[in-house]
C-alpha cells in the first residue's frame, strides 16, 4: 500500500478542491470558480523542497473528498486508508465549517480509524484566509488566528496552517507539512523512505512546520 497518501476533508464549498487544483497546476486565482472541479477524486504529485538544508522529495497521492451521504462509505474507507488527514474549514466564508470541526468531523475521523489512539495525524487547515480582510464580510463570520490555534491544540493536530488559494499564501506550506509529517509517521511505523536525505531529516527535532 502507498504510505504517502493524504486526504482533505471538511464541509462542502469551503475551497478544498480549489486549494488542491491551484497547487497541482501552480495556479494562483487564475481560474474562474466555475472552471475548478467540484471534486478532485485523487491525483499524484512529486513534491520537492528544502528543509533544514536537506532536500525532501517524495510522491504524494492526494485524495479530495465531498461531504455527501452518497459517498460516505468511500470517505470512511479513505479516513482509514490515508496516513495524513488535512481537516479544513473556511476562515471567512462559512463559520459553521469551523464549528463543525469539533461537532462532526473530528468525531467522524476517530470513529473510522482502526487505531483510535493514533491522534497525531491531523493537520488543521484554515482556507480562504484572504476573506479575513474582506470588509464586506460580517465580523461574526470570521475565524481569527487565535481561535484556529486553540482548536488545533484541542483536537491534538500536528500542525495548523492558514492559507489562501486566491493569493497563493501558504499553499506550498500545506503540502510541505503533509510531506514532512508523512515522513515522521512512516519512520515511526518502520516504513523506510526511499530517499536517504528524508531519513536524516526525520531525526531532526524541528521537522514540523507551524504557521
Amino acid at each position: 500500500m502507498n504510505s504517502n497518501e493524504i486526504l482533505f476533508v471538511g464541509d462542502s464549498s469551503i475551497g478544498k478542491s480549489s486549494l488542491i487544483y491551484n497547487y497541482l497546476n501552480n495556479t494562483e486565482n487564475r481560474l474562474d470558480k466555475a472552471e475548478i472541479p467540484k471534486l478532485i477524486e485523487n491525483c499524484s504529485k512529486n513534491i520537492k523542497f528544502t528543509k533544514a538544508k536537506k532536500t525532501v522529495e517524495l510522491d504524494l497521492k492526494i485524495f479530495d473528498s465531498i461531504n455527501d451521504s452518497k459517498f460516505d462509505y468511500i470517505l470512511n474507507l479513505l479516513i482509514n486508508k490515508c496516513n495524513i488527514i488535512l481537516l479544513c474549514f473556511s476562515i471567512g466564508a462559512k463559520k459553521t465549517s469551523f464549528d463543525n470541526i469539533k461537532s462532526y468531523w473530528i468525531q467522524k475521523i476517530y470513529q473510522n480509524r482502526e487505531n483510535n489512539k493514533d491522534k497525531k495525524r491531523i493537520i488543521l487547515v484554515g482556507l480562504q484566509k484572504d476573506l479575513r480582510y474582506d470588509l464586506s464580510i460580517d465580523l461574526d463570520n470570521i475565524v481569527n488566528k487565535n481561535d484556529g490555534m486553540s482548536l488545533s491544540k484541542e483536537i491534538n493536530a500536528i500542525d495548523y496552517i492558514e492559507c489562501s488559494s486566491k493569493t497563493g499564501e501558504n499553499i506550498d506550506l500545506v503540502f510541505e507539512s503533509a510531506a514532512l509529517n508523512l515522513l515522521k509517521y512512516n519512520k515511526k511505523k518502520g516504513k523506510a523512505p526511499k530517499n536517504s536525505s528524508l531519513t536524516d531529516l526525520a531525526n531532526d527535532n524541528d521537522c514540523c512546520i507551524i504557521c
